[in-house]
């Protein structure tokens, strides 16, 4: 009986010994992932409010309390700083702080690392308590962290559009230019279209492709546009046309649907890009009118590529 009792004393002591070797008395918890895409990218995208709720959308991520709910527990954020979002997790009572840190890997590959800690206690039963909600915020953690990279991959997501990174076969042109007092219209365009095509058609060439465009603000009153067309062969040019060669090369483009505010807001999202992603511009960037805007006066079905001339 005695022999009993001492190995079930020997088997406590071992159990308790076990508990507090294996469980510290500071419980870390941390998920890394590996995002491809521009650290500013990311920096811009989170330190705006308005944005968590893009990444997690319906009633995860709440606004008005700056809180995201998962499986019954809040992370809090507390504060916003460039390449850190300070964090506290609310779980049973228990608050813990925590970070998400924004590390640069490259020109277009960005490390988030997510931390937070826990503190055990000195009673055993607590402590192993203690470890499985550690375990259970650790899974929420990563539940949560893998739906940001999911979101924050799509460049669509992080920039408004869709960008893709295109080439060009050797292009002939025919150009002409005109300034104008206010942003040139539909009519302004089509008249230099007009007239770049009836030029092609009297040098027995072919038009081989969308009219081309680039609007150049001289000043709060003179705007310059350039309209080019395609052409199958070299031209000589004459009265204000000329012959441009569009030598292959590599593009920043989008394809975008509606009117000129669309137009704008996807310039706005590739120049983002060309800065996020440290490329250099070789050249103005155009559209090509894929919608002929006479035959269809309704801008909102207008479908314009955007090009933008890089490295």
């Amino acid at each position: 009986m005695k022999t009993i009792t001492k190995l079930i004393v020997i088997f406590c002591i071992l159990t308790l010994v076990s508990i507090y070797f294996s469980i510290p008395d500071t419980i870390r918890m941390s998920k890394i992932i590996n995002l491809q895409c521009a650290t500013e990218s990311v920096n811009r995208f989170l330190g705006q409010k308005s944005n968590w709720q893009k990444i997690w959308p319906g009633n995860i991520y709440d606004s008005s309390t700056d809180n995201i709910f998962s499986n019954g527990d809040t992370v809090q954020i507390v504060a916003r700083l460039r390449n850190t979002i300070q964090v506290m997790v609310h779980h049973r009572g228990n608050s813990l702080p925590g970070s998400l840190i924004i590390i640069p890997l490259s020109s277009d590959s960005t490390k988030i690392e997510w931390r937070a800690s826990m503190v055990s206690s000195m009673n055993p039963v607590m402590r192993i308590i203690r470890y499985r909600q550690a375990r259970h915020i650790n899974r929420m953690m990563i539940a949560l962290i893998r739906q940001a990279k999911d979101f924050l991959e799509k460049k669509e997501n992080l920039y408004g559009i869709p960008i893709e990174k295109i080439s060009t076969k050797d292009t002939f042109l025919v150009a002409t230019r005109g300034t104008y007092s206010s942003y040139p219209a539909t009519a302004d365009i089509y008249n230099l279209v007009g007239m770049l095509r009836k030029y092609i058609t009297d040098q027995n060439a072919n038009v081989t492709g969308n009219p081309i465009m680039n609007v150049n603000r001289l000043d709060k009153a003179k705007y310059e546009l350039m309209v080019a067309v395609p052409t199958n062969k070299e031209l000589p040019g004459e009265k204000g046309i000329f012959f441009r060669r569009m030598v292959p090369g590599n593009f920043i483009s989008t394809q975008v649907k509606g009117g000129n505010f669309s137009i704008n807001n996807a310039f706005s999202g590739l120049q983002l890009y060309m800065e996020d992603y440290k490329k250099t511009r070789l050249a103005i960037p155009f559209m090509s009118l894929v919608t002929d805007r006479v035959t269809e006066p309704d801008t909102s079905k207008w479908i314009t590529r955007i090009y933008f001339p890089s490295l």
